[in-house]
């Protein structure tokens, strides 16, 4: 559907929507720096002062966000309001409110839809975020019990602990646009297994490890929700007002499942996002939810076009990326106008590596396009980072569709989670820190064999004394290969293990790849320790553009250096940067028929959330051949100069840099 522009009321982020006199749904649409999270936790506040329905016991505003941090931050900034408001990502909200709450009924549906009986007293939960799947479970139960159901005994012995976790609901089919629920979810089938021996296998998971992966509780939230009445009846009287936050980001079961019970006339639902920061199409997120988003009673829709992030400059750049966006083509500047630098465009054709060309303080993050890219400017010796590169791009387009940042920050891959633990370990141990230490070690060794009191607890404290010293023989130019073999035999002798040995998979195992596990024996700790501690450590300034969503920094150095499928001179693949930065197109409506218009329009989309988290300073950075520079600064200089004319701006906003 076509969004009325004429009917869209302009506001700005300190706006009251008095959403407790009209009682309506709305929908707000609001550009990067506009004041969204202000706008949401100023009318909450509001609504808590003036709202009849929340003086009812137990009723709260429910405020759905994309992740724990922006959950963190509503928190924090709500102070003494956050007693009348429950803040949640929608997984948590799921599992705590509708799951953790109607275990019978979770069991029913389970065995009504899928034959698995699950035993009362099992407490299904979600598995550990950041850790594999089963990561706490010992496999020795698991094999006990698939041969106490009736499994083969040699095909049990065979099962790795990755290959059991395998075994999940696959919500793929369901989880498109437009959401259908009549498509089937069927749980992950191997053909090496029968029907009955997957049953039991998904058994296995839920009686003896009791854990749910994370699109499970999606589905299982989905499917209750939808089956119980009274689950939607009590949702609707507990949260009266629903409001979700980034709602371009969030897919189409997640909307489906919000819109059982917050799309009635009984409660206020209302959304804030931006259509052309949709970026999570691996995800299967669409901006098309919440371009098309419509409530029974009709929502009033808003928009705010101001950017109190940027400077004017900045904002004209990042302007003339979303200027076919039909609902905030142009931000003005509403707050920073103490400096106005011009944005840098450098071109880049030397051989040398960009760490190498730019001066990078502690205000200064560079955001990449591709994990690849993010290796390029780190000071990672030249081989180590051809073999780092090789990984990454084997993970997004090797069949696997796998970010490493997500594969680290999910616990989704053994190699990442070894480099992980050891850099903790050892970082911890230069520290003297035994808290740290034992923070490291969580979840690899039974820690309460060290922190309870027992007869053994000195034996079991010195093996810890014993695997830190072994550790000790790790330096910086040890290998992977090497690594693997020390850590393993170290975890072995303290005897206090509760999770498998780490396994990087060789030549003739299941999961073997040879452009991943072969690069992988090569890297050296001091490649790892600078992965683990500067690019993916929790405040890196070096990282994909998808990390820094909802970030904002002085100075942002931007890369656009695609995916190597992505780039037209690669692969046959679809992106050519010069063609996309002369004609940008954030949204396009053949997205959904056209799988290159999809990728050109989300890898724009991606490249303006990018630009848009810079606050003083911005530099787009664009790797090019030599024979290439000319004719694309002429051709994106001509197109920036039509914006420029066309929205009768005088003074120019860029400049380019040659290197």
């Amino acid at each position: 559907m076509a969004i009325d522009i004429v009917n869209t009321l302009l506001v700005d982020s300190a706006s009251d929507l008095k959403i407790y006199e009209n009682e309506r749904s709305f929908r707000v649409f609001a550009g990067p720096g506009a004041g969204k999270t202000y706008l949401l936790i100023e009318n909450i506040k509001t609504l808590v002062k003036n709202s009849l329905k929340l003086k009812k016991n137990g009723r709260k505003i429910l405020c759905i966000t994309y992740t724990n941090a922006a959950a963190d931050e509503i928190i924090k900034r709500l102070g003494v309001y956050n007693q009348y408001v429950y803040v949640s990502t929608i997984h948590s909200f799921l599992y705590d409110v509708v799951l953790k709450n109607n275990r019978v009924q979770l069991r029913h549906q389970i065995q009504n839809k899928y034959g698995i009986e699950i035993s009362d007293s099992v407490s299904l939960k979600p598995r550990i975020e950041g850790m594999s799947p089963l990561a706490t479970c010992k496999k020795e139960k698991l094999h006990e019990y698939l041969v106490s159901k009736g499994m083969d005994q040699t095909k049990v012995e065979g099962l790795s602990k990755t290959k059991i976790g395998q075994c999940i609901w696959k919500i793929d089919i369901l989880n498109t646009y437009p959401f259908n629920d009549s498509n089937i979810v069927t749980i992950h089938q191997d053909p090496v297994f029968s029907d009955d021996e997957i049953k039991i296998i998904k058994s296995s998971i839920l009686e003896v490890a009791q854990e749910l992966d994370f699109d499970e509780i999606l589905f299982w939230g989905y499917t209750l929700i939808k089956e119980y009445k009274h689950i939607r009846y009590s949702l609707r009287y507990k949260f009266p007002y629903v409001f979700v936050d980034e709602y371009q980001d969030t897919n189409p079961i997640q909307n489906a499942t919000l819109r059982l019970f917050a799309d009635d006339k009984n409660v206020v639902w209302g959304v804030i996002g931006d259509l052309v920061q949709s970026i999570y199409g691996f995800n299967n997120a669409t901006y098309k939810e919440f371009e098309n988003f419509q409530t029974t009673d009709a929502q009033i829709d808003y928009k705010i076009d101001g950017n109190r992030r940027s400077t004017d400059n900045i904002i004209k750049f990042c302007s003339y990326f979303r200027q076919k966006d039909p609902v905030i083509p142009n931000q003005i500047c509403a707050k920073n106008t103490s400096v106005n630098n011009k944005v840098k465009i450098v071109l880049h054709t030397g051989l040398e590596e960009p760490n190498s060309i730019f001066v990078i303080d502690n205000e200064t993050a560079i955001l990449c396009r591709s994990a690849a890219e993010v290796f390029s400017f780190t000071n990672i010796d030249t081989e180590q980072k051809r073999a780092l590169k090789k990984i990454a791009n084997t993970y997004e387009f090797g069949g696997y569709g796998l970010d490493m940042l997500n594969a680290i920050d999910q616990g989704r891959e053994e190699w990442l989670r070894l480099c992980k633990f050891l850099v903790q370990l050892k970082v911890a141990k230069e520290k003297n820190s035994l808290a740290e230490i034992i923070s490291a070690c969580r979840g690899i060794i039974d820690i309460e064999k060290i922190t309870k009191s027992s007869k053994e607890q000195g034996y079991y404290y010195k093996n810890l004394i014993i695997l830190i010293k072994k550790i000790d023989e790790i330096i910086d130019s040890t290998t992977m290969e090497d690594i693997e073999n020390i850590i393993n035999e170290s975890l072995k002798s303290t005897n206090m293990l509760i999770r498998d040995c780490f396994l990087i998979p060789k030549e003739g195992d299941e999961y073997y790849n040879k452009d991943i596990h072969d690069n992988v024996r090569l890297l050296t700790y001091e490649t790892i320790k600078k992965m683990i501690l500067e690019v993916y450590s929790f405040d890196s300034k070096i990282m994909t553009i998808h990390k820094a969503k909802g970030l904002e920094f002085k100075k942002v150095i931007v890369g656009i250096e695609p995916f190597s499928k992505e780039d037209i001179s690669k692969k046959n693949g679809y992106i050519d940067k010069l063609a996309i930065l002369k004609s940008p197109i954030v949204l396009s409506q053949e997205e959904d028929t056209n799988p290159q218009k999809s990728n050109i329009s989300e890898y724009t989309r991606i490249i303006y959330v990018g630009l848009s988290r810079a606050i003083n300073d911005l530099t787009l950075y664009v790797r090019l051949n030599l024979n290439q520079k000319d004719a694309f600064r002429t051709e994106f200089d001509n197109a920036l100069k039509e914006y420029m004319r066309v929205n009768y701006i005088n003074e120019p906003f860029y400049e380019f840099v040659e290197i």
